[in-house]
């Protein structure tokens, strides 16, 4: 075999080879060719709107802890400012109240998309802004939202303040009549001035004792537990609700007195008021009904019972106690206390809208993390065209062999 005839004969075989060991991989199939490739997880990080969540429901502030997961009494200074009703409505407007329901403070609210801090502008009457915070949100979820407070001389020292959700309706928006006609109520107890407990039967609380049934349309009447007449006539409520007016009356008609209470609590589950003492002020006793099933007793209005006006201690038409209208202070800032106009103890330049949480505690699970794992048809392909190509290679070299005899 000449020179050239050989050349071209370790040429051919040489050629044919490497097209084989290529073919070994390439995909066969485009099943194979998609199998092969590496790529993401279908499912896609799941994303929370985390506004909504703090629009979804009032919020009450019930507890607090410091930098080091220490209890933090609500009424310590750390706190107390920040404690409070809070109503984030849908449209990006707010309302704060104090815990005894005094308007507190009104502006405009956003969060940061990933959840990482909350913005708020607090505004007057006029619509002018009394200052703007910012503070980082440590846990903002359907069951709490938590927001830091750090310390503007001590970045290291911070108190969170917690809320959870509430039911208690916005102060203001709560129509006290309606709830007050909504049931029969049943005196359960009472308290005094300092929360001791009063019996039923002592004399600051007897004359108030029995069953009351207050009526849509402006009457009531009410019996003593044993089902006697007691009382009937006619009953307001405050629009806030500080106070119930009644005026009690004969089967005539004719006014036999009427009263003024200031009432302490109103709501579907509780009406208390307050009997203040007339000799001295500083006395009182609050007395708590609770909704009762008990079907009123059927027989005269203002027959038996007690109608005088002034039994038991008195409730002095007009009487002064909790029933003080509130007056709006929108300079107040995130909770019970001071009129701060200022950023406070916030530390609103260690938040800005779209930074992270301090301990990131937003919700976020490992579904964010990129997929590493290689895959496991590309490892056989691998190997079995590895095994294939060594063939090749023996082939080619045996080849040229008998090509140079």
């Amino acid at each position: 075999m000449t020179r050239t005839s050989r050349r071209s004969a370790r040429t051919t075989i040489i050629t044919s080879t490497l097209v084989a060991a290529a073919l070994c991989f390439a995909p066969v199939t485009p099943a194979l060719a998609a199998g092969a490739a590496d790529t993401p997880a279908t499912a896609e990080q799941a994303t929370t709107d985390y506004s909504a969540a703090l629009a979804a429901t009032p919020w009450e502030t019930t507890a607090a802890t410091d930098q080091d997961g220490n209890p933090v009494a609500l009424d310590d200074a750390r706190a107390a400012n920040f404690v409070g009703w809070a109503y984030f409505k849908q449209g990006g407007t707010f309302t704060m109240y104090t815990l005894d329901d005094k308007p507190k403070m009104q502006g405009d609210w956003t969060v940061a998309p990933d959840g990482s801090s909350r913005w708020i502008a607090a505004k007057n009457d006029a619509g002018d802004v009394l200052f703007e915070r910012t503070v980082p949100i440590v846990t903002l979820t359907a069951d709490e939202f938590t927001y830091r407070v750090i310390d503007q001389a001590d970045p290291s020292q911070w108190v969170d303040i917690v809320h959870t959700p509430t039911t208690h309706q916005e102060p203001g928006t709560v129509d006290y009549s309606a709830a007050l006609a909504a049931t029969p109520w049943e005196t359960t107890a009472a308290t005094d001035q300092d929360g001791n407990p009063v019996a039923l039967d002592d004399a600051r609380a007897a004359n108030f004792v029995g069953w009351a049934y207050f009526k849509q349309g402006g009457t009531f009447t009410m019996y003593t537990l044993d089902d006697k007449p007691k009382m009937q006539g006619d009953w307001t409520v405050a629009p806030d609700g500080s106070s119930r007016w009644i005026a009690a009356k004969n089967d005539a008609g004719d006014v036999l007195f009427e009263r003024t209470v200031p009432i302490v609590t109103l709501t579907a589950d509780e009406f208390t008021y307050r009997v203040i003492d007339q000799a001295d002020p500083t006395q009182w006793v609050d007395i708590v009904h609770t909704p009762t099933t008990h079907q009123e007793p059927t027989g005269g209005g203002d027959t038996g019972g007690d109608t005088s006006p002034g039994g038991g201690g008195g409730e002095t038409p007009g009487g002064t106690g909790d029933g003080s209208t509130p007056t709006p202070e929108p300079g107040d800032t995130d909770g019970t206390g001071g009129t701060d106009t200022t950023a406070g103890t916030d530390d609103a330049a260690a938040a800005t809208p779209g930074g992270t949480a301090p301990d990131g505690a937003k919700g976020h699970t490992a579904d964010t993390l990129a997929a590493t794992g290689g895959s496991g048809f590309l490892v056989s392909a691998a190997a079995s065209a590895l095994a294939i190509l060594g063939g090749a290679i023996l082939f080619v070299r045996r080849a040229l062999a008998g090509a140079r005899g």
